[in-house]
């Protein structure tokens, strides 16, 4: 007998030939939808991971750079601090060292004194001794001379001290006057030669120039900084073509205020600089003062390269970052300008001849017995 079978089923046949019946059709179609679903199950945790990574590794570089910020700022405060204090540490030296300068110079001019001091007695023994014989009065004479020029001298050489040993040779030439000696001609017209030179020199105030200095630093404070500077464009409407202002438009108008916002200016003749930060005016205040210290110290210790190397490092700040225009900035320019056209190592006249003729003259006139 035949069987019928549905159009939406099959039939196999088994080994032993018996009939099998395979799954219903609707069955096998679900397979396929059930593995769909779980590639997209898979592909929304790969994203979802993904997500995941991507926040962790945003927030790992938010993390690093705000720690970098941090790291950098805490650098650039103790920067800061540490130049401040190198700056603070520098005065305080340049200051002990200025003490110890004077200290030096003050134990000098006490020795000196000293030495004049004995100096003076032997002059005033010498001088006692003129009432003796007239042969032995020459020669007492020409001892006197002979101290008199050695202590200018001195004077000259180690204080500097112009006007001192001029004086001293003037005291010797009226010492040979007293004795009418035609012998001592050429003697006198060496003494008159030194005098002249001396009388010609123009020695530096050291004192002065010292004081002149110290006043400049305190007007260090009141010097105005390059600041930026914002001014109203008062000439734009004018600035404006002519045919804007007899028939505006938007076109016009538009032109007309990009020109009051945007200024350009040519600088050909040097380069601009950019201008000093206010937060650093204590430490350009400071840097000036110090050049100001080496400066006096060099005047003390009559060191030109020194002296014009601080007064130009100073005037170079001046011109970089404080206000030319400003009264004061020009006063302190001016006066540095000033003090560098001083010659601290200015040449001495040389004035060891007639030193050199009156022991020449004194040797020629041995000591009675």
């Amino acid at each position: 007998m035949a069987e019928t079978v549905d159009a939406d089923e099959e039939t196999s046949v088994e080994p032993n030939g018996g009939a099998r019946r395979d799954a219903p059709a609707p069955a096998r179609a679900n397979a396929p939808a059930r593995s769909g679903g779980r590639l997209l199950a898979a592909m929304a945790l790969l994203v979802a991971i993904g997500a995941a990574a991507l926040s962790g590794a945003v927030f790992w570089f938010w993390q690093a750079a705000h720690e970098e910020a941090e790291a950098r700022g805490r650098a650039a405060a103790e920067e800061r601090a540490e130049r401040h204090r190198r700056a603070a540490d520098e005065r305080q030296a340049l200051r002990e060292e200025q003490a110890a300068l004077r200290q030096r110079l003050e134990q000098q001019a006490e020795a000196l004194a000293q030495r004049e001091a004995a100096q003076r007695d032997f002059v005033t023994q010498a001088v006692a001794a003129i009432n003796a014989p007239r042969a032995e009065a020459g020669r007492w004479r020409l001892a006197e001379v002979e101290h008199l020029a050695r202590l200018a001298n001195y004077r000259l050489l180690m204080a500097r001290d112009v006007d001192g040993a001029r004086n001293l040779l003037t005291l010797a030439d009226e010492v040979l006057a007293e004795a009418k000696d035609p012998t001592f001609h050429d003697l006198r017209a060496q003494l008159a030669k030194d005098q002249a030179a001396l009388g010609a020199f123009k020695g530096v105030d050291t004192q002065g120039v010292f004081l002149r200095l110290e006043a400049q630093k305190a007007q260090l404070e009141r010097l105005p900084l390059r600041l930026p500077e914002y001014v109203a464009a008062g000439a734009a409407a004018e600035a404006a073509p002519a045919e804007d202002a007899a028939a505006p438009s938007l076109l016009g108008a538009l032109r007309a205020r990009l020109a009051g916002l945007v200024r350009f200016r040519r600088h050909d003749a040097a380069a601009v600089r950019p201008l000093l930060a206010p937060r650093r005016a204590e430490y350009l205040q400071q840097r000036l003062g110090l050049a100001l210290d080496r400066a006096q110290l060099a005047v003390l210790r009559h060191d030109q390269a020194a002296y014009a190397a601080s007064l130009t490092a100073a005037r170079d700040w001046l011109r970089r970052f404080v206000d030319r225009t400003k009264p004061a900035t020009r006063a302190l320019t001016d006066e540095i300008d000033a003090l560098l056209a001083i010659d601290l190592n200015a040449d001495l006249p040389d004035i060891r001849e007639s030193l050199a003729q009156a022991r020449a003259l004194l040797a020629q006139r041995p000591a009675s017995g």
